[in-house]
């Protein structure tokens, strides 16, 4: 997937997943603590989405 939204909530400190979805808005991402690698290592850092978006589209067109 090029883009994916993971919604949570939470229950008796237990995270929920109550929606998954294709496109997100770009709002609350610019305010989010950090972000999960392709590793699920958790990176404390601001991003931006768009621009890991076109990186790994270049990437596989560089790579074909």
């Amino acid at each position: 997937m090029r883009s994916v939204a993971f919604d949570f909530v939470f229950d008796n400190n237990q995270p929920l997943i109550v929606e998954i979805c294709y496109g997100f808005g770009t709002k609350g991402i610019r305010n989010a603590p950090g972000f999960w690698d392709n590793n699920l290592n958790w990176h404390k850092d601001s991003f931006n989405p768009e621009q890991f978006m076109m990186e790994s589209m270049l990437n596989e067109i560089n790579n074909k």
